[in-house]
């Protein structure tokens, strides 16, 4: 709902909000709550998450310490078979571990956020597990440039279809004012 206000949506767009109040104690609710009251509403309500989804929905709260509950609890719970939990919780202390020693790196804690951003997904956990390094690299440049192309589309997606040179000459100037450096965009045969 943020993001389409910020993109300037039509007011008449409908959007199906489902408010969390919490639990039944006098606290607010917590991330993890309202995460797993979010898998939960789309899951009894076949809403529009897959079994991959949810799978890998479930791996990240795994890792973020928000699962609990015993085997057959949880693959009644989530709809994933037992087998695969079986295998998510072995891994989770290893990927942990790994995590941390990347948190350890940047000197940042090693908590929900940074895992969220860093975990591998589950189905590529093979992979990261063969080339740590590389996956990490790979992923927090691919992670960091879609993160910076989903809010600059946000931002200045009317203005870049309205006034494209606008924006680059702008982006040039960020990015001087920004890095110090020089910084020329080109745009081979565009018409604009």
């Amino acid at each position: 709902m943020e993001a389409l206000s910020e993109a300037d949506a039509p007011p008449d767009l409908k959007v199906w909000v489902q408010r969390f109040t919490g639990t039944i104690s006098d606290s607010l609710p917590t991330e993890a709550e309202a995460r797993a009251f979010a898998l939960e509403v789309n899951k009894r309500l076949h809403l529009n998450m897959d079994p991959k989804e949810v799978r890998e929905a479930y791996w990240r709260d795994l890792l973020c310490g928000e699962v609990h509950g015993s085997v057959r609890g949880r693959v009644k719970r989530y709809g994933i078979s037992k087998s695969t939990i079986e295998r998510m919780d072995k891994e989770k202390p290893k990927v942990l571990a790994e995590l941390q020693r990347l948190a350890d790196s940047q000197g940042v804690p090693l908590d929900a956020s940074f895992i969220r951003s860093n975990a591998p997904l589950w189905k590529h956990l093979a992979e990261w597990r063969e080339n740590p390094d590389a996956m990490k690299t790979e992923g927090l440049d691919k992670k960091a440039v879609e993160q910076v192309v989903r809010t600059l589309t946000v931002r200045l997606g009317a203005e870049a279809k309205a006034q494209p040179m606008t924006v680059i000459m702008a982006f040039e100037q960020f990015m001087q004012e920004a890095t110090g450096k020089t910084v020329s965009v080109s745009v081979p045969d565009a018409d604009f």
